[in-house]
């Protein structure tokens, strides 16, 4: 079974939508999926981010959007300002 359905029990590979959340796990992006947090800790925003789902995917937790809010304050006016391209710091 793949990491990513095997990360998301009951997902249908054949359905899926636009907007829907999923979980990936660091082990299968691998920097395929763009989006995604590379070597140094930086995470480039992708089409369809929000900070919710960077802190989910990236930092295990959407308890933690504040931690990444706060890492990125100086390119971020608010939490809801995503920009695709945006380069965020994982903290």
């Amino acid at each position: 079974m793949g990491v990513i359905l095997k990360a998301n029990p009951g997902l249908d590979e054949t359905k899926l939508q636009v907007g829907q959340v999923i979980l990936v796990p660091r082990a299968a992006t691998k920097g395929r999926l763009g989006g995604t947090k590379d070597s140094s800790g930086i995470y480039v925003v992708r089409e369809g981010d929000t900070l919710g789902a960077i802190a989910l995917r990236e930092l295990g937790s959407t308890d933690r959007l504040s931690d990444l809010y706060s890492a990125n304050r100086d390119v971020m006016a608010s939490p809801d300002k995503l920009k695709v391209g945006m380069h965020l710091r994982i903290p």
